[in-house]
Parts: C-alpha cells; sequence; structure tokens
C-alpha cells in the first residue's frame, strides 16, 4: 500500500531597489510549526528558486529539529561581500529586529572566523545591541562536545545542536566601539605576499566561516570574493579545501609559498 506526501514551501525574498543589498531571506513549509530566525555575515547567491549549501543545511537542520520555517538575515546586506562602511545600513538593522520578534528562536551563527576583523566586530556590536531584547530566544550551533557558536557549514555541525547562550560570551560584546575604531598604522607601499592567518593550527575547520579565514590587513584591506572563493553566506571554503581542516591548509598553503620563494631566490 502506498501514499502520497505533498509539501508547499513559500519563499520570499527582500532586496533592495538595485538588487546590491539581500535584507531577508524567509522560508516557510508549516505553518503549524515554530520559526527560527537565524542570523550570520553575508547573504548568499540563494534566491526564490536555488539554495547554496549554507542555505540547504540550514534547512535540513531545522526541519529535523522540528521547525517549520526561518528568517535568515545578516550582519551585512550587501551582496558584493565587502566589510565597508557603506555595506552597512540603517534599513538592514530594521529587518533583523523585525525577524526576531516574529522568530520563535533566534539563531546566532556568525561563526568565530570573524573575530580578527574590526569591521565585522563592530557591526557584530550593533546587532547585539538588538538581541539584548531577546535574550529568552538565544540560541546558537554547538557540536556534540558542546563546543559553542559554529557558522552552519562546519563539517562539525552538519547535524545541529542548539544551546543558550549569553551575549557576554561573544567578543564584540566585550570591546568598546572606541577599540574597535582604533587601527593599526599601516607602513605605505609594503604589501602582504601572502594572507596572514588569524587562526591557529589549533583552531579547526568548524571555528571558519567564509570571509574571515584572514585578513592581510584590517586597517585598510576588505574581504573580497578573492580572499574565499566565495560569499560568507554561501561556500565557507573552495572546494579544495572540502572535508579538511582550513586552518591546517591554509598554514600548509603559507609554508609552501614561502618555500617557493625561497627556492627562487
Amino acid at each position: 500500500m502506498s501514499y502520497s506526501e505533498r509539501t508547499t514551501m513559500t519563499t520570499e525574498v527582500i532586496y533592495n531597489d538595485t538588487r546590491t543589498h539581500r535584507f531577508l531571506l524567509r522560508k516557510h513549509w508549516n505553518s503549524d510549526k515554530s520559526s527560527a530566525a537565524v542570523i550570520m555575515i553575508y547573504p548568499s547567491t540563494s534566491t526564490g528558486v536555488t539554495v547554496d549549501h549554507t542555505t540547504m543545511f540550514t534547512l535540513q537542520n531545522l526541519e529535523r529539529l522540528n521547525f517549520g520555517g526561518v528568517y535568515i538575515v545578516n550582519l551585512f546586506s550587501s551582496l558584493n561581500g565587502k566589510h565597508s562602511k557603506t555595506d552597512v545600513d540603517d534599513e538592514n538593522m530594521v529587518f533583523i529586529r523585525e525577524v526576531c520578534n516574529k522568530a520563535d528562536i533566534v539563531i546566532w551563527a556568525v561563526g568565530t572566523g570573524s573575530d580578527g576583523i574590526k569591521k565585522v566586530l563592530y557591526q557584530e556590536k550593533q546587532v547585539l545591541e538588538i538581541l539584548a531584547d531577546f535574550t529568552d530566544k538565544l540560541k546558537c550551533i554547538a557540536d556534540n562536545t558542546g563546543k559553542k557558536f559554529y557558522h552552519p557549514l562546519c563539517p562539525a555541525v552538519r547535524y545541529w545542536n542548539l544551546v543558550d547562550f549569553e551575549l557576554k560570551e561573544l567578543k564584540a560584546f566585550n570591546i568598546t566601539y572606541d577599540e574597535l575604531k582604533e587601527q593599526p598604522k599601516v607602513c605605505k607601499g609594503k604589501k602582504a605576499s601572502i594572507p596572514v592567518p588569524i587562526i591557529t593550527k589549533e583552531d579547526t575547520a568548524d571555528d571558519v566561516d567564509g570571509k574571515s579565514w584572514y585578513d592581510a590587513d584590517d586597517a585598510g584591506a576588505e574581504a573580497t570574493d578573492d580572499d574565499t572563493g566565495e560569499t560568507a553566506d554561501d561556500e565557507a571554503f573552495p572546494d579544495e579545501y572540502a572535508g579538511t581542516n582550513i586552518a591546517e591548509a591554509i598554514i600548509v598553503d603559507t609554508a609552501s609559498h614561502k618555500k617557493s620563494r625561497k627556492k627562487r631566490k
């Protein structure tokens, strides 16, 4: 004996007039179940029809955890994937507050890879001020050992564990705006031949979210698609690093680069 099962998913995507900013990606498939707001860094390439890996893993895990819908928002609304003041706009903050108010839980899924980039921390701090009104809803993604604050693309959390957390556990909460505005001096004309890792070899790929593996010069350089291969809410790492420890891969590449330069001398 057989039976059929049908599911209808409603998708809503909200852009600005020029489609250079995406403020919201909403997907709902069961109005009788709870919904979640998920906060990441950058909008992905996902549209009303197509989904990237981040969105796919998010949908799979929320459905498995018996949710019926998701609101995906980001620290930055710009689709160009850069850390710039022009990428931060008041309208995006309005949407973040709105979905936090609508959703039953709010999942902080920014990851920790951007903890060395002041422009991202500055924006995180502004969003945390909004989340202060929703502390009873806050959740983050943890692995089976209880380690918190993963990005959805990290291999260790293909199956999510949602746990409570406090804002004071985040680096951005414990640093002042004045400290974030301070920028190190940059020697003009000095160019870094290779990106400088902001993660240690002990860190695993699980701590790395796209757009923030490394930043050669936080004072003047902006993370671009060339830095990571994809947008932050899209692919967190290029195919050649799939299934590997990204921190080790970056360090190995760095060592190889130095070695090849030494030979040429």
